[in-house]
């Protein structure tokens, strides 16, 4: 492979040709780099250790029954690392360092224990605070890092003697317990007052299944509304029944009522029937005035009255039958009305018997878990009075550092003549790549594409 350009030379080139942006680049990072080691305020720093340990006694009620105590070892997860990495820079354990470094006298003498005043510094604090977990291991390592060598060594020992107490006084089991203990008697209170709106409901009600009650409510409805309709059929049709009878007895034709099924009236109808057809007979005979037609008309005349007359009597008690069907009919359809209440009643009842019921359920369920945890905590603490202090050690007071961790001359110094160099060096290639002049004479034949006869250095710069 034959190569059309010398890269090396070319770097060498641009270097040279740049040499003076690349030096002046480096000394002026390399002075500043100097004024940091001998100029900038030194920071001291003190570093302590803390063993978070997994081992603990554990008893339940289950085992207290059968007399067992399990001792047991398992390693502390990382979650727990963690949090107990946050524990130790919560605000809460810096506030309790620094208001104990104030009463000591230690430090914080000439600023007020007021407590906005407290958060700032606790916030200035914690930003001065590094907590990590050391890879591998269940080891905290904290840091604190001040401007004197005195204060680190003071507020880490302070903070690590903060997070301590106070991690023992929130894990305390007899404060446990009596926060359990206060709790079953919170939900004991609770569920009896439940207990008691529900049974002054179900006595306000008189309904101990009031889905029962709905059930049989709806089976009676159904019952009802069958024999409502039943009603409402015979009284159309006895309504119409009647119309009929009143436009029969308002005509003025003669009328038979044969419609009409009864016997009594049937045979007045017949006998009325025969005088008109044996009247047809004479008429066709004598004349419509002779005295025997004038005797038929009048047997004819109060026939037709007297069957009038057993027709309105019987229209009479069709009427009052009617009547009497609409009595049943608004009597039925008021008991309809009266079950669908009762009804609504029973099924908001048994709405709020629901609610009742979960409320007490839920308290049900809380009593008896904070029964469970407050019967553990007197267990455990009948044991041992506890083993959770022995969970966090310190297994390293704090100890400062004897030089300042920054600024350290002989690391600024020569990294940041290292970092000139490279500054410069990029800066450099950098200026020379964004600059389109002609370079060399090769630049002209391979941009121009004429040939360069000859070039004249430029002297002007030497």
């Amino acid at each position: 492979m034959v190569l059309t350009e010398d890269y090396k030379r070319e770097l060498v080139l641009i270097f040279f040709s740049q040499v003076r942006v690349i030096l002046g680049i480096t000394a002026l990072i390399f002075i500043g780099a100097v004024l940091v080691a001998f100029l900038w305020p030194p920071t001291y720093s003190a570093n302590g250790i803390i063993l978070i340990k997994g081992k603990k006694v554990e008893r339940g009620i289950d085992d207290l029954q059968k007399n067992i105590v399990h001792q047991s070892s398992y390693p502390v997860s990382k979650e727990d690392l963690a949090s107990e990495a946050q524990f130790l820079s919560s605000p809460v354990v810096i506030e309790r360092t620094i208001r104990v470094l104030h009463d000591r006298g230690i430090l914080f003498q000439d600023v007020s224990m007021a407590p906005g005043v407290i958060g700032e510094i606790a916030d200035r604090a914690a930003q001065s605070l590094k907590v990590k977990l050391v890879p591998a291991s269940d080891v905290l390592s904290a840091t604190y890092y001040a401007k004197d060598p005195q204060t680190p060594v003071a507020f880490l020992d302070a903070l690590m003697e903060q997070y301590i107490l106070y991690r023992q006084q929130i894990y305390k089991p007899s404060e446990t317990e009596v926060f359990f203990a206060g709790q079953v008697d919170k939900y004991r209170t609770e569920l009896k007052d439940k207990e008691k709106e529900l049974m002054r409901l179900v006595e306000q009600n008189n309904a101990a299944d009031p889905e029962r009650e709905i059930d049989k409510n709806l089976l009676i409805q159904q019952d009802l509304e069958k024999e409502l309709n039943v009603l409402k059929s015979r009284a159309i049709a006895k309504e119409v029944e009647i119309n009929q009878l009143t436009e029969a007895l308002s005509s003025q034709n003669y009328q038979f009522f044969s419609f009409i099924k009864l016997k009594a009236l049937n045979e007045l109808g017949l006998k009325l029937i025969e005088l008109t057809v044996e009247r047809g007979k004479l008429v066709r005979s004598y004349h419509p005035l002779s005295p025997k037609v004038k005797a038929i008309d009048k047997q004819i005349v109060g026939l037709y009255g007297a069957l009038k007359g057993e027709v309105e009597s019987y229209r009479a008690s069709q009427a009052g039958h009617l009547q009497a069907l609409n009595e049943q009919i608004l009597s039925l359809e008021s008991r309809i009305g009266e079950i669908q209440s009762k009804n609504v009643e029973m099924k908001r009842y048994l709405l709020g018997m629901n609610r009742i019921n979960r409320d007490v359920e839920f308290l049900q369920f809380s009593y008896d878990n904070f029964y469970r945890r407050r019967e553990e905590a007197k267990i455990n603490n009948s044991i041992v009075d506890t083993n959770l202090s022995s969970f966090a050690s310190i297994i390293s007071r704090p100890s400062a550092s004897e030089t300042p961790v920054f600024p350290r001359k002989g690391l600024v110094i020569p990294f940041g003549l290292l970092a000139g160099f490279v500054t410069g060096c990029c800066f450099g290639f950098l200026r020379d790549y964004f600059d389109h002049t002609f370079k060399k004479p090769n630049d002209i034949v391979r941009i121009v594409e004429v040939p360069a006869l000859f070039s004249i250095p430029d002297w002007s710069n030497g």
